[in-house]
């Protein structure tokens, strides 16, 4: 007789086999119950020791809590520390190392701080206790700046929730922060189609436990994505949001963030002298809360007061308050943000005609960044997701396999006590049959599957290296020929009678020239106005481009909203336009092309027609230009038309369904 698995291959397998492997599944629960009762009896070897004193350690824990001296506070947390692990109570150690943790990090001892957080973990028994430690720990390598380690202990913490199917308080706490911290590095690393639904999950796990201070660090993470992208009237809300349930709990420890926050979206705004009023008062609110030791907020709020003070001008208060601040974070090793606090400072060196000085943070700009680029650490990170979720796949398709394996198994049971019915062989053919065609039907899905995933991995290295090239160009090249700009510049000071000479004025021209094509190049290769504007806007301003520099006419018309796709849809949706433009360019000889782009529900369409020389599409075999399109629309799994008559232009027609902007597979 014959089975199927569950690839669709054919096993032989003779009747008397089934008993056997009906048996085999037997052993194998009766093993799982076995570990099961193992398991409990390891969680009972953790149970408390007779005689120890859970309301001593509770006490004890008590004083060093409300001590306020971190140096007392740790000497006092010794004892119950001690005595909670001497007696097994884990309650008390976790308390002990969790609060020990946080006192080192203020000290800024980072060694001890990791340490302390890594013993927590180890004492850790539930999944919500070990998945809110691996978030601190996560935690920990994010305030550091090294968002590739904090994301992984992130997504570890993630899969101890997974594998316990259990949801509790503790549990919906541990749930709320990692996705709200999974959103603030996407946020750092650009990576928008991840953040909101990131946030929206840590928003209902918050709401769904009760966890109001978790919910106002929420708001206040939704307001600083709504600033990134121009929103200021709902990134003000949800700070206000933030800061009403604030004062109803008395969240005082959160009213320095929360004004830091105000400040940079009126920062933002141009509002300056409200923005620095805001700093201010959380500078105040931080100086209450850490009065031993520099606060990280209060950092965050200096930088903002130089920024806002530069904007109005005023470049020496700016230096007075930039400068320090920049030393109490290479104190605490902040990395964060310092790149554009340097920026800010070499813009005001500049404009107070401090040249040396201004070269001075630009070479500090250049050591303080990372061997990895944003791109790079988002590739990473991502990585990173792709191995949680495919895990979890991974587990739903072994439950999956058990239950097809559990049916299987009272199918053949049945089909022995049925073998005398002469109808028994037509019913098992049948079901096989079925049981084929599904499995026929799967293969040829995932080899679909597959074969989209494939195309867009070669989409994106080629993304990916264009945004190399564009990085090293911008950052690398044109750092390097603003510096020389900027020394030719101070010639202006130290030499006076060279700036009027024809040789001064040539190579300073010339080095503006090489500016702007590098500039143009860069953005050629990476369109930073995708990040900054709508798809339809940077259509746009390319075929504006292309216009200036040649004879060609580009009529665009967009119709539709495309704020709901991701970025990378965005950007693969841009290449394709910004290759069939160019094959006009190169190919048509065309003196008028009409590109419209439209968006209704879930269908999008490109169409680029030209009035070009044409050619027989039956003839004329594709080159690398339409290849690329057509590697492009294939990775986003769309439908590509080419009509072409020698003499009577050409049109491209693209059509393709897009993504869910709530979904988790959105490419890009």
């Amino acid at each position: 007789m014959y089975l199927l698995n569950i690839t669709g291959k054919e096993l032989l397998m003779p009747r008397n086999k089934l008993f056997l492997r009906f048996l085999h599944l037997r052993v194998v629960g009766v093993c799982i119950f076995l570990f099961g009762l193992y398991q409990n009896c390891v969680a009972q070897d953790t149970t408390l020791k007779p005689g120890t004193d859970t309301a001593l350690i509770n006490r004890l824990l008590d004083i060093a809590h409300r001590q306020s001296d971190p140096d007392s506070a740790i000497r006092l947390y010794d004892r119950p520390l001690q005595l909670s692990i001497a007696g097994n109570y884990t309650k008390g150690a976790i308390n002990a190392l969790n609060s020990l943790s946080h006192i080192y990090f203020r000290k800024n001892d980072l060694d001890k701080c990791l340490q302390s957080f890594k013993r927590e973990l180890s004492l850790s028994r539930t999944a919500g206790q070990k998945a809110n430690c691996l978030y601190a720990i996560g935690n920990f390598y994010y305030r550091q700046g090294n968002v590739l380690e904090a994301s992984e202990y992130l997504y570890s913490g993630l899969k101890e929730l997974q594998n316990s199917k259990v949801l509790d308080g503790e549990s919906a706490r541990a749930y709320s922060v990692i996705y709200n911290l999974l959103a603030l590095i996407n946020i750092e690393i650009k990576q928008d189609s991840n953040t909101l639904y990131y946030l929206n999950k840590a928003e209902g796990f918050a709401r769904n436990g009760k966890l109001d201070y978790q919910l106002v660090v929420i708001f206040m993470n939704k307001s600083t994505y709504y600033k990134i992208h121009k929103k200021f009237d709902s990134s003000i809300i949800y700070l206000l949001n933030a800061q009403t349930i604030s004062e109803k709990d008395n969240f005082n420890d959160k009213k320095s963030e929360i004004d830091e926050g105000l400040g940079s979206v009126y920062l933002e705004e141009g509002a300056n002298e409200k923005a620095i009023t805001c700093f201010k008062s959380g500078i105040d609110s931080a100086k209450l809360r850490y009065s031993e030791s520099p606060d990280y907020m209060r950092i965050f709020s200096s930088y903002g007061i130089g920024e806002a003070l530069y904007g109005m001008g005023k470049y020496r208060q700016a230096e007075e308050v930039i400068v320090p601040a920049l030393k109490k974070a290479a104190a605490l090793k902040m990395n964060g943000n310092v790149v554009d606090v340097y920026t800010t400072l070499a813009k005001v060196y500049k404009a107070m005609g401090q040249y040396k000085k201004a070269l001075d943070c630009m070479d500090s700009i250049n050591v303080i960044n990372d061997s990895l680029t944003s791109v790079e650490k988002a590739a990473a990170i991502n990585q990173m997701e792709i191995k949680y979720k495919t895990a979890e796949k991974d587990k739903q398709l072994s439950r999956n396999q058990l239950i097809i394996a559990q049916q299987n198994n009272k199918i053949a049971r049945k089909n022995l006590w049925m073998l005398s019915i002469g109808g028994s062989l037509l019913l098992l053919l049948l079901v096989s049959g079925g049981v084929y065609l599904q499995a026929v039907n799967r293969q040829k899905s995932l080899e679909k599957e597959n074969k989209i995933g494939i195309l867009k991995a070669a989409v994106a290295g080629g993304d990916n290296e264009r945004t190399r090239i564009a990085r090293e160009l911008h950052d690398g090249i044109g750092g390097m020929l603003s510096a020389a700009m900027m020394r030719f510049s101070s010639m202006h000071h130290e030499e006076p009678a060279i700036t009027r000479t024809a040789a001064y004025t040539d190579a300073m021209n010339i080095l503006r020239e090489m500016g702007d094509e590098i500039r143009k190049t860069a953005h050629n290769l990476m369109p930073e106005v995708l990040l900054k504007q709508s798809l339809p806007e940077a259509v746009r301003i390319y075929s504006n481009n292309v216009q200036e520099a040649g004879s060609l006419k580009i009529d665009f018309q967009s119709y539709g909203l495309f704020d709901s796709l991701s970025q990378g849809y965005k950007l693969n949706i841009y290449r394709i336009i910004q290759e069939l433009i160019k094959n006009v360019t190169v190919h048509a000889h065309a003196d008028h092309v009409l590109v419209q782009l439209l968006q209704n529900e879930n269908k999008l369409m490109v169409s680029v027609e030209d009035n070009g020389s044409g050619f027989d599409v039956h003839e004329v075999k594709g080159g690398m230009g339409l290849n690329n399109i057509r590697t492009r629309v294939s990775s986003l799994d769309g439908l590509f038309t080419l009509e072409s008559k020698p003499g009577k232009g050409t049109t491209v027609i693209i059509e393709f369904e897009t993504p869910d902007p709530n979904g988790e597979h959105q490419f890009g």
